[in-house]
């Protein structure tokens, strides 16, 4: 279910933050995230993506916006956050010509079928063979990644993070081992994002971004996210996290994000003043 959490403290924010996880997550993901930022000021929503084998990110993006759209009345107050798949759906979401005021991107696929093309060949270079045979047999490599535990390690998590490494993936943000970070995100079908197709480009997008990338990112690597600032009309530098893999699930990776969001939001909150004024 969505997660919505109201800011506390007496801190004035304007912005509402719109938090979108990708494939194998749910709401559940944000909520360490949510909590930090809730004590700063910022109030906010974590959607809960349905699973859906052959569903489009169009339709997730249409379920994104109905979802904020019942908590937050004035769409050009939201900063989208989205991870991974899930920024792909805020792209989609903002390139068909969603309100949104700006949108956060973490380890971005990107919403570029030639960009796509590129990040999806560097992916595939770095596998091992024996996961690349079972995922063709499959057919489907998500469904390897929700069998297989040792891909979901390499994937999302950093090469020293071992099964018994605890990080913050449990039920509410509470911290857990890997095994069971397994057991209760990746195994999840209902939150098991399904397909990368979707409408529209992201040159279409006419808000600024802040692009976040992991350091040792195996799945959407740093050359991949720079390509995509590139053609982002008002991106911002892109802002490299250490110590964390593509699923930012790692310790620390709370902390190490929300600074570089909350900024970027203050200082999108500034020059919106800016223009009013």
């Amino acid at each position: 279910m969505h997660r919505h959490v109201r800011a506390r403290g007496s801190r004035s924010r304007t912005s509402f933050l719109c938090f979108v996880h990708g494939s194998h997550h749910g709401a559940s993901y944000w909520a360490r995230v949510q909590e930090l930022l809730a004590d700063r000021g910022w109030e906010s929503l974590a959607v809960h993506l349905r699973g859906a084998r052959f569903a489009t990110i169009d339709q997730y993006a249409r379920q994104t916006r109905d979802a904020c759209g019942a908590v937050v009345a004035r769409a050009d107050r939201v900063v989208f956050v989205g991870h991974s798949q899930g920024a792909l759906v805020v792209q989609a979401l903002l390139a068909a010509g969603g309100a949104a005021r700006a949108a956060v991107l973490m380890a971005p696929v990107p919403l570029d079928a030639w960009l796509m093309a590129r990040h999806g060949a560097r992916f595939v270079a770095r596998q091992p063979l024996g996961s690349l045979a079972r995922a063709i047999v499959a057919l489907d490599v998500k469904a390897v990644m929700a069998r297989d535990v040792e891909t979901v390690r390499r994937v999302f998590f950093l090469e020293t993070t071992s099964a018994t490494t605890r990080t913050p993936g449990g039920e509410g943000g509470a911290s857990c081992t890997l095994e069971q970070y397994y057991a209760t995100q990746i195994t999840d079908r209902d939150t098991l994002i399904g397909g990368f197709s979707g409408s529209g480009n992201a040159r279409q997008i006419d808000q600024p971004v802040l692009l976040i990338a992991a350091e040792s990112d195996a799945a959407v690597d740093i050359v991949g996210i720079r390509e995509l600032a590139k053609l982002l009309k008002k991106s911002r530098p892109v802002v490299v996290v250490p110590n964390q893999a593509h699923g930012f699930g790692d310790p620390g990776w709370e902390a190490a994000v929300c600074g570089p969001i909350e900024a970027f939001c203050e200082q999108v909150e500034v020059d919106d003043d800016a223009v009013l004024l």
